[in-house]
């Protein structure tokens, strides 16, 4: 089992639920009810490590959110709203 944390490596696909994505109307006008539901899948594009004022680390993951077939959006969410996609 690796230690590495699969949501940190540039590349790795990760999924975040629509609502930290996108607005709550867009979402609402996309998904519907499913809006609070809806997790998208995405492709990690970069990963930073802030400090904050009390000496702690908080990380951020830059990813590519695929709204649709279409439709795609970078966000930059923190590592706890950020979940590995589940291997198949």
């Amino acid at each position: 089992m690796s230690s590495t944390d699969p949501r940190k490596v540039v590349g790795s696909r990760v999924m975040a639920k629509a609502m930290h994505v996108t607005s709550e109307a867009e979402c609402a006008r996309r998904y519907g009810l499913r809006k609070k539901n809806k997790w998208l899948g995405g492709i990690v594009l970069d990963v930073i490590t802030q400090p904050t004022a009390s000496a702690q680390a908080n990380t951020y993951i830059s990813a590519r959110y695929y709204l649709d077939p279409l439709a795609s959006r970078v966000t930059r969410l923190n590592i706890r709203s950020v979940k590995p996609y589940p291997e198949p």
